[in-house]
């Protein structure tokens, strides 16, 4: 993740010397994400792209960056949640709360896609993508209990087709295949953090629909995550689980 920042702040960087206007172009985003997990919760979402592309060129790169964090607190069902509790832990500890978090970052290209082109077209893709998603237990007395965080790395391909005229219209599709997956485990009362491999990882998939028109647009993007699971027979041992995420944006091209 981090070096995928660093990339985009290098592009940002070479970028003003080399024709901004027809090679690179910078899109930000603001919305929220739906997310149906062990809780349902509601994020707010921040997002920019940049891509670069060669006038007359049929390959797009492009770099995504893209951070969310939820609204409200949601209630723990301590019939799905296995608490780690030791013997000499506070007596209030059944109101628990849980709050998601989380990021990612892609690095792709597109095949077969001309900027100038006016009728329909499709168009291969592929990336690196990294996502992260973190699952913080707290109480109202206890702000920290305990934390799961998930991080994916690996590939997608897919691919879109892009309708342009006076508004443009994109619908994509992607699967994703992680090739590093870690699930961390850190406990005010676990008393470690631990970290694992998780297994029995499907693999995941993304839809999306974008609408331009001018220097505006919309996006809506359905997302299913399969996080796996991890095995600790001196810790806390998590099932696999997957995650809906259902997203609505707003962008603005610059």
């Amino acid at each position: 993740m981090k070096k995928l920042n660093y990339l985009l702040i290098l592009c940002l960087l070479l970028s003003g010397p080399i024709s901004w206007g027809q090679k690179f172009k910078l899109e930000t985003s603001v919305g929220s994400s739906h997310v149906m997990w062990y809780e349902n919760q509601q994020t707010i979402d921040f997002s920019t792209q940049i891509t670069f592309q060669k006038p007359n060129s049929k390959k797009l790169f492009f770099v995504r960056l893209k951070t969310y964090g939820n609204i409200h607190h949601s209630p723990v069902n301590l019939a799905n949640y296995i608490f780690i509790e030791p013997q000499n832990a506070p007596t209030n500890l059944n109101n628990l709360e849980s709050a998601y978090r989380g990021g990612e970052a892609e690095l792709g290209i597109k095949w077969q896609h001309k900027a100038k082109k006016s009728e329909p077209f499709l168009f291969p893709l592929v990336s690196i993508y990294s996502k992260s998603l973190a699952r913080r237990i707290s109480t109202p007395t206890y702000k920290y209990i305990e934390e799961e965080k998930y991080s994916l790395h690996g590939i997608t391909a897919g691919f879109g087709l892009k309708i342009p005229g006076k508004s443009d219209f994109t619908v994509s599709t992607q699967v994703f295949e992680p090739i590093i997956r870690e699930v961390t485990l850190f406990g005010r009362y676990v008393g470690v953090p631990f970290q694992t491999l998780s297994t029995a990882n499907d693999l995941s998939f993304k839809g999306k629909i974008e609408y331009k028109r001018q220097q505006i647009g919309a996006t809506f993007m359905y997302e299913l995550l399969n996080l796996g699971s991890s095995s600790n027979p001196n810790s806390k041992s998590i099932p696999a689980s997957s995650v809906h995420f259902l997203s609505a944006y707003l962008t603005y091209y610059f």
